[in-house]
């Protein structure tokens, strides 16, 4: 997929002129940027919740703090869920094997003693 360009050809002149006139500190400056630059959009691309983010405003970020947080919530109460049925399920099978001591189960055919 080719990325599509922005600047045309007499622009990219215009900043090759800028280039020219900056001293070698400047320049040096510059290309400091530009490589901080470069990795700042590499990072932000790859990473699509912090590029999300960045495109919100302040009382969207506040929306999206508040919906993380109803979503955490809402897995704590789903584990509580989950854990409890587990509970019932447990002292069911529990309850249920001590009812049946005297039966011995076999594959064949389930036999009662005496």
């Amino acid at each position: 997929m080719s990325e599509e360009r922005l600047l045309d050809h007499a622009e990219w002149r215009i900043f090759r002129l800028f280039l020219v006139d900056l001293e070698d500190e400047e320049l040096s400056r510059v290309s400091q940027q530009l490589q901080c630059e470069i990795k700042n959009r590499r990072d932000c691309e790859t990473d699509f919740t912090q590029l999300f983010f960045t495109s919100l405003q302040a009382a969207d970020l506040e929306t999206a703090r508040q919906t993380i947080r109803a979503e955490r919530l809402a897995r704590v109460e789903h584990g509580r869920k989950l854990r409890a049925s587990r509970l019932v399920t447990s002292q069911k099978r529990r309850t249920s094997v001590g009812r049946n001591k005297n039966v011995v189960r076999r594959p064949d055919k389930p036999t009662v003693l005496p």
